[in-house]
């Protein structure tokens, strides 16, 4: 079972990839937001997978890095430990002993854990990462005018 089958909204995203889910081994994480409504938590981070036939509006603007933000619905139990400007870290999904959904994100330096009710696929978008044309070195923030999402 992948990640992808433990999150709601994933059609675009398992179309995008085909059978195999890309890799949520090293993500570039852009933000963690909580939210008092839910309670609820936003990640938003860039995947180190880009699809090889991606739609066509992305391929003619020269897209090369996917970007998703995942929303976690009725946290609890939550650890947020460090953070940093540039925070490259692996994120896993799974379910915990009681059935809800377990979100973990560790690098080292920075560490989150979360059980939630649901996590779904709020947002997945491409932008075209000039600074390193896919060498997944450091990762600029895309503008809002270069972002091409489909919700």
């Amino acid at each position: 079972m992948s990640w992808l089958d433990l999150v709601g909204n994933r059609t675009f995203l398992a179309k995008l990839f085909g059978d195999e889910a890309p890799s949520l081994e090293t993500v570039e994480v852009h933000e963690i937001i909580l939210h008092r409504d839910g309670p609820r938590l936003t990640i938003r981070f860039d995947l180190a997978d880009f699809p090889e036939s991606p739609p066509s509006k992305w391929a003619d603007e020269g897209c090369n890095t996917l970007q998703v933000t995942l929303m976690i619905i009725g946290t609890g139990d939550l650890q947020l430990t460090g953070w940093a400007a540039n925070v490259t870290a692996q994120l896993v999904i799974g379910t915990a002993t009681d059935g809800r959904r377990q979100v973990g994100l560790s690098n080292g330096a920075v560490s989150l854990n979360v059980t939630a009710d649901f996590v779904r696929i709020d947002k997945v978008s491409a932008y075209r990462n000039e600074k390193s044309e896919r060498s997944r070195d450091r990762v600029t923030a895309p503008r809002d005018a270069d972002r091409i999402s489909r919700r």
